[in-house]
């Protein structure tokens, strides 16, 4: 079995009892392996009730008041059993010991044998309390056992509560009024979940083959490695049935086991019988004061496990309340995640308990800031570091978890097709440089690790922190820095970048002083990865005059990164390589994007138009393009014009390429220029406001239509703006 529905429009719909207890108590489990099969299969047979849930709850109700009293009649008093055996080994052995005959000795060990049994049921009776699952072979001495039990007792009694008006509790009688009061009035509130904010990003993931796995009714051999498969020694429900006894019995009690399952998948109503559980209050915090303090936890019954089925451990973190959310700490950013929270709480009918709830933020942020933040959020601001499902949210992250993280960032950097990756054009390492140095200024997760070890590694060596004193007390050997398999993981991770740290360190009059300034973590970082000569054409590529879209594209463009014939060849892809807008050359990245003559008339419109650099025979892209970035005036429209179209007009004709080559079109090189000056309209109302952007007549006359500012003020409040 792997799956159980349940329809829950009858859940909640009938009243449960509660019992509540004055100190700990345990359901009585019965001893299997004392059992006779006889007595049971007699009574199993002769039962008038059959079939289904209501009839094995009958049975096992009926059996359970059958096998007690046999019990007591068979075994008695257990632990009576114990001390008269021991009294009658003993009488027994000092016989043997005063007339050494062979009637003693026979008489001795027979003596001992019955104490050895009387012992062992008593062992298994703690053994069974203490419910100890690492212990296979127990412990002769049965007191570990009865002060295991005894400490579990302690533990699991509340002896004093504050109840909602602030008062403490001490008396029995008084804690269960106020439990009672408590979680009445807790689970009386209904509420009315509004699945509609949240139905439609709820993605469809069971299709038609699921959903006939999960309908279908499970098999006999099914039913019967889903019991042997759990916990013989779990701890049993209200009946006392544990797994001993479905194993034990399981021919005689197979065919009424098997029905109750069928009659649970086909839908029947579930009968109080197998609803009845024990709820254990688990404590949410350590020393609780209030019942708001602890979890009531249902625990399940040995029938509820095979109903629901052999299913697989679940993860701790599929199920955890504790969530860490990384945002953006703008104001408007704040007041959006306010509202999901919102939205979630309607659509689940759950709350986020934000008393219990903190923000953190950099150590740079105003406090002002933070005042705003806290506001906004109806949260305390926390202090860093935090424990997250009780470990340190700071530790050293495994290469395995790096790896990981890093292709999931490559994944979303090059997105997805049908729900699998794309295709990733370039190498990670290559991602993570700086943007002059032709990557995309990703910082590897590995390097910034690495650039945090060695802010520790100084702050050991010139920090005056009590943290800083006790690491070079506690490890610091005659002032060498050296690692041994006690340490610590920090000390580790410390002496692990000892040696490329000290390159860049001055020893003077007992001072150490970091080379070129002082030490900060942007350095570190610097000198933790690997670095790339630096190109001015990809600084010029990511200037922020640039359009963001074109950016990217333009890097790709300057990187060969694009899906040109000559690219897929790389990969595999022995394609019929011809120029869709000449029908002549190889196709090449080059070629369409600079040398086909399409292409070139286009470039050479607007070099007219900007008096800037035409394309010239034998130049590859990148230099054509740093041709015009090298024309690039920061202080005047044209200048910047400069710097943007190339990018602009490279992606222009990108898109005619694809939609001549997927779309069986022809060339239209009057809708590439109309695309790239829209773009260019665009473009200017980002820039409205910059004092470069002033009235050029000769532009509107060449077919730029930008937004401009009559005269150089643009501190003015109120500026006139020409469409």
């Amino acid at each position: 079995m792997e799956f159980a529905i349940l329809q829950l429009s009858w859940i909640g719909k009938v009243p449960a009892i509660l019992r509540i207890v004055d100190s700990y108590e345990s359901t009585r489990e019965f001893d299997c392996h004392a059992w006779t099969g006889v007595r049971s299969k007699e009574y199993w047979d002769s039962s008038p009730r059959t079939g289904g849930m209501s009839g094995l709850a009958y049975k096992l109700k009926g059996l359970k008041a059958i096998l007690s009293k046999w019990n007591k009649e068979h075994f008695g008093d257990i632990f009576k059993d114990v001390i008269k055996n021991e009294l009658k080994a003993a009488k027994a052995q000092k016989l043997f010991e005063d007339y050494p005959t062979e009637d003693n000795r026979t008489a001795s060990n027979l003596a001992s044998a019955e104490l050895i049994i009387s012992l062992n049921r008593e062992l298994g009776y703690w053994k069974q309390k203490a419910n100890i699952k690492w212990m296979k072979d127990g412990d002769c001495n049965s007191k570990f056992f009865h002060s295991y039990v005894k400490g579990k007792r302690c533990k699991l009694s509340i002896r004093s509560i504050v109840d909602s008006s602030g008062k403490i509790l001490n008396t029995q009688e008084d804690i269960s009024g106020e439990a009672v009061k408590f979680y009445k009035e807790s689970f009386s509130q209904v509420s009315y979940p509004e699945t509609n904010l949240i139905s439609s990003f709820i993605p469809k993931v069971i299709n038609d083959h699921d959903n006939l796995s999960i309908c279908y009714l499970p098999t006999e051999e099914e039913i019967k490695k889903a019991v042997w498969e759990l916990n013989p020694d779990s701890a049993a429900g209200p009946d006392g049935f544990n797994g001993h006894f479905f194993r034990t019995f399981w021919d005689i009690i197979k065919r009424d086991v098997i029905l109750a399952c069928l009659e649970f998948f086909l839908g029947f109503p579930v009968p109080k019988s197998f609803g009845s559980t024990l709820i254990t209050l688990i404590p949410k915090k350590e020393d609780p004061k209030r019942f708001g303090d602890y979890r009531p936890i249902s625990l399940s019954t040995f029938m509820s496990h095979f109903n629901t089925g052999n299913l697989p451990m679940v993860s701790h973190l599929a199920f955890a309340d504790d969530l860490v959310i990384f945002v953006n700490g703008a104001s408007n950013n704040l007041k959006k995640l306010r509202k999901i929270l919102d939205d979630y709480q309607k659509a689940s009918g759950q709350e986020v308990n934000l008393s219990k709830s903190c923000f953190y933020t950099g150590k740079k942020v105003h406090p002002h800031k933070i005042i705003n933040m806290s506001q906004s959020l109806g949260m305390a601001n926390g202090s860093l570091p935090f424990t997250y499902l009780g470990a340190s949210i700071v530790h050293t992250l495994p290469q395995s978890i790096i790896r990981i993280l890093h292709m999931k960032m490559a994944n979303f950097l090059w997105g997805f097709r049908e729900g699998k990756p794309k295709y990733h054009w370039g190498q990670w390492k290559t991602l993570c440089t700086t943007y002059d140095e032709g990557g995309l200024g990703i910082r590897s997760l590995e390097d910034i690790q690495e650039a945090y070890s060695m802010k520790l590694w100084w702050k050991v060596q010139t920090g005056e922190s009590k943290w800083a004193r006790y690491m070079r007390e506690r490890y610091l050997r005659q002032n060498i820095i050296k690692e041994r398999v006690i340490d610590s993981p920090i000390w580790k991770r410390i002496c692990r970048v000892d040696i490329k740290a000290s390159d860049h360190i001055l020893v003077k009059d007992n001072q150490i002083t970091w080379r070129d300034g002082g030490f900060s973590l942007t350095k570190a970082y610097n000198i933790c990865r690997d670095a790339n000569t630096t190109q001015l054409s990809y600084s010029y590529c990511w200037n922020n005059s640039q359009i963001p879209k074109v950016k990217f594209f333009l890097w790709r463009a300057l990187k060969n990164l694009l899906p040109f014939h000559n690219n897929l060849r790389k990969m595999g892809y022995h394609l019929a390589s011809k120029c869709p807008l000449c029908n002549r050359k190889e196709e090449t990245t080059d070629h369409i994007l600079l040398q086909c003559p399409w292409s070139q008339e286009i470039r050479k419109f607007f070099a007219d138009s900007l008096q800037g650099p035409n394309p010239r025979p034998m130049l590859t892209l990148n230099q054509h393009i740093m041709e015009w970035n090298l024309s690039y005036r920061k202080k005047n429209l044209k200048g910047n014009l400069r710097l943007i179209l190339p990018g602009i007009i490279a992606r222009q004709i990108w898109k005619e390429y694809n939609r001549i080559k997927y779309d069986n079109g022809t060339p239209n090189s009057f809708k590439v220029k109309k695309g790239i000056l829209e773009t260019t309209h665009s473009w200017s109302w980002t820039k409205r406001k910059k004092k470069w952007m002033i009235k050029d007549p000769s532009l509107d006359n060449m077919g730029f239509k930008l937004f401009y500012l009559f005269g150089k003020d643009v501190r003015r409040k109120n500026m006139l703006l020409t469409f």
